[in-house]
């Protein structure tokens, strides 16, 4: 997965079940070096027809946004997210596109307007996952394009679009792919090396150089590499990295 000069590989996995009309294949975001962990697998499932497939392409956008938000090394947001993926959907048909307006999410066809939703807060994965749907099934109504693209295929499309505000080492996986991906590699996620977890100074190296990898640098960004440093020792519960053992 991961491209030749990145020795990181990540990825988050989650299912959407649908009972009745047969099940729907997990997706899967392969993340780059800048996602550093993988994420946690999901599960949701719902009843039948029409508002069940609403119901599970409300929680994977949902459950995506959210782990994106909360995984990636840089500041991003189910908003910007949702937005970035539902405008990839003029890559199916250039007509259709997205905006918002004040405190609604304008869906347009040929710049007139064929659905309105009020926009969520930006930090509101659920609320964003729910308008991702809403929007996906307004635009299937309106394009016969769009009308003809799988559920797979369409989840990737919007997927593509809000990966593309990440890193040009994070992409999605479709399903087929991320499954026989992860069966080469045993079923094993994560950064490609085993370290004994009393090796703490062998992990606090690793994230340093891992971060001068993806282009940060101390010396010369402001500070930005050692935010980015920051955040990641906490969520790996590393102590002091090597940034601030050498700052007065």
């Amino acid at each position: 997965m991961a491209p030749p000069d990145s020795s990181a590989e990540f990825r988050t996995a989650a299912r959407a079940d649908r009972s009745a009309i047969g099940t729907r294949p997990r997706f899967a975001l392969a993340f780059g070096a800048a996602a550093l962990l993988a994420l946690a697998a999901c599960g949701a499932s719902s009843g039948p027809g029409q508002q069940s497939s609403h119901i599970n392409t409300r929680d994977l956008f949902a459950e995506g946004y959210d782990k994106i938000s909360y995984y990636y090394i840089e500041p991003t947001n189910p908003e910007r997210l949702g937005l970035a993926g539902l405008n990839k959907l003029a890559s199916l048909d250039s007509s259709i596109g997205v905006e918002r307006q004040g405190v609604s999410v304008i869906l347009t066809q040929n710049g007139g307007p064929i659905g309105r939703y009020d926009a969520p807060e930006a930090s509101d994965a659920a609320g964003w996952g729910g308008v991702t749907a809403s929007a996906l099934e307004a635009a299937r109504r309106a394009s016969p394009k769009i009308a003809s693209t799988s559920e797979d295929q369409l989840d990737k499309v919007v997927f593509d679009g809000a990966i593309g505000t990440l890193d040009r080492f994070s992409r999605y996986a479709a399903p087929d792919a991320a499954r026989e991906q992860r069966a080469e590699r045993n079923g094993f996620d994560g950064i490609g090396v085993t370290l004994d977890s009393t090796e703490t100074e062998v992990r606090i190296l690793m994230l340093h150089g891992l971060l001068h990898l993806l282009g940060y640098d101390h010396e010369s960004d402001t500070g930005r590499m050692a935010r980015a440093e920051k955040r990641w020792r906490a969520v790996l519960g590393l102590p002091n990295g090597l940034i601030e053992r050498v700052q007065p």
